[in-house]
C-alpha cells in the first residue's frame, strides 16, 4: 500500500479478508498490526508506518515490581490500528473523487463492455447517482467514439 486514499478501502478490506481467513496465524492484534504495518512499503503509508512502529516500539509501562518505567512494545489493539489508519488514509470526499473519475474515465482498448461497465457502476454508486440519465450520459461519455456511433447507427 503507497498511502494512494482511493485504494485505502480495498486495500483495507483485502487485507482484513487475509487476515480472517488466517486465523491461526494472526491470532493476536500485535500480528495483525505488524502484518498490515509491513504491507505498507511505499509513499505516505510507508511513512506512516514507520511512524506507527516507532510510537509502538518505545511505548513505556511501570514496572509492578521496580515501580520503574520500562520500555515495553506496545502496538494497541486492531480495532484501535484500523480507527487509526481509516483517519490517515480514507478519502476526504469519497462523493467527488467518484464523480471526478466518472467525467475523466474512458474506456480501455481490449476491456470487456462487462468488465467497463462494472468498474462505472461503482463509481457511480461511490458518487450516489441515481438518476437513469445521468448514468447513461457518464456511460456514453467513456466510450470509444467510434464504438457509440456504431451502436447509435446499427440496425
Amino acid at each position: 500500500f503507497t498511502g494512494n486514499r482511493e485504494l485505502s478501502k480495498r486495500w483495507y478490506l483485502s487485507t482484513n479478508a487475509y487476515l480472517r481467513v488466517n486465523p491461526k496465524i494472526f491470532d493476536t492484534d500485535e500480528k495483525k498490526i505488524l502484518y498490515a504495518l509491513g504491507l505498507m512499503t511505499e509513499g505516505s503509508a510507508q511513512c506512516w508506518a514507520e511512524d506507527f512502529y516507532v510510537a509502538a516500539e518505545s511505548a513505556t509501562i511501570t514496572s509492578t515490581v521496580t515501580g520503574l518505567a520500562v520500555v515495553k512494545a506496545d502496538y494497541g489493539t486492531w480495532d484501535d490500528f484500523v480507527t487509526a489508519f481509516k483517519q490517515a488514509f480514507s478519502p476526504v470526499d469519497t462523493k467527488g473523487a467518484a464523480m471526478n473519475k466518472l467525467s475523466t474515465w474512458k474506456m480501455r482498448p481490449g476491456t470487456p463492455a462487462s468488465t467497463h461497465i462494472a468498474t462505472m457502476n461503482n463509481y457511480i454508486s461511490r458518487a450516489e447517482i441515481t438518476d437513469f440519465e445521468t448514468k447513461k450520459t457518464f456511460l456514453i461519455q467513456s466510450l470509444d467514439s467510434d464504438l457509440v456511433t456504431g451502436l447509435f447507427n446499427s440496425g
